[in-house]
């Protein structure tokens, strides 16, 4: 089974993702819970204090699944900056969706990660169709997440919304065509690898990873209000990792604050940026061998 990792930017969506799993299969499926502490964890190549575990000792299936999405590399614009004259010309590093299913018994939720800068409501209700298809109502609006990284370099025209392709000229088939026949295959590739599976929580800091992005705006923040906060910025790092019954790491969710824009505007070469990258190192380490996104 191939080790898939993801992270999320933003935490207060990050908490309601975490806060849903745990109300709607965790919490059903609990046995017994135990608080332990643990060594510190190697996270690519930084190191994360496990100041706090929670171990589920639960029946669950789980499935990972990732597949290619990367659109049109070259005269396309990039959705992101908006920046019309910021078109395609090469690649950096290929988009992919990288598809979990958790299933309870009871319950059954997917969540998949694109490298693309949003999502739009065209694309979700695309995809939930194909899969319908495909499973037969399975997945539907309560209970399928698809969220993106927030690549800024990456092909847009798949909003589907004038607002957003406005600076893209409109609306791009050939993006939005690679972005769900992909999301599709990782879902179905997930699906297809659903195994027995416990689940762990874990958080703690990652220092020297992010940084506000504007910190003299921050400083016009109220001093009572910084003062409630030991940093400029969310230094957080949130685990959801699947192992098998006897302990084999099977994926995880990590979700951290930060930008992809460490590739800025004049960037022609698509580009799954920060966080694409970090997810490739973390695959690599644990797939040594294999060629990226297999």
């Amino acid at each position: 089974m191939r080790f898939v990792w993801w992270t999320w930017k933003n935490k207060n969506k990050r908490l309601r993702f975490v806060e849903h799993i745990c109300y709607h299969i965790l919490n059903k499926m609990m046995k017994s819970l135990t608080i332990r502490r643990k060594n510190t964890l190697l996270i690519t190549t930084l190191l994360l204090s496990a100041d706090l575990l929670i171990f589920v000792q639960a029946d669950y299936k789980v499935g990972i699944g990732i597949a290619d999405i990367t659109g049109p590399v070259a005269e396309v614009v990039f959705m992101g900056y908006a920046k019309s004259t910021q078109k395609g010309s090469g690649l950096h590093l290929r988009q992919f969706a990288r598809a979990f299913i958790i299933e309870d018994g009871t319950n059954c939720i997917a969540f998949v990660s694109i490298d693309a800068a949003m999502v739009g409501h065209g694309l979700r209700k695309q995809v939930l169709e194909k899969l319908n298809k495909r499973y037969n109502n399975t997945f539907n609006e309560q209970n399928f997440i698809l969220s993106a990284t927030h690549t800024h370099s990456a092909p847009g025209g798949f909003m589907m919304h004038t607002l957003f392709d406005f600076t893209t000229f409109g609306f791009v088939k050939e993006t939005f065509t690679a972005l769900a026949s992909g999301i599709v295959k990782a879902v179905s590739r997930a699906y297809k690898s659903m195994q027995d599976a416990r689940i762990f929580l874990n958080s703690g800091e990652v220092l020297d990873a992010n940084i506000n992005r504007s910190p003299a705006a921050y400083l016009l923040n109220p001093a009572s209000e910084r003062s409630r906060y030991k940093y400029n910025v969310d230094k957080e790092m949130t685990q959801l990792k699947f192992v098998t019954p006897r302990n084999k790491l099977i994926g995880a969710i990590h979700w951290f604050p930060i930008h992809p824009t460490s590739m800025n505007n004049t960037n022609t070469f698509v580009s799954s940026d920060n966080v694409g990258y970090a997810s490739i190192l973390l695959e690599q380490h644990f797939n040594k061998g294999e060629l990226i996104g297999k």
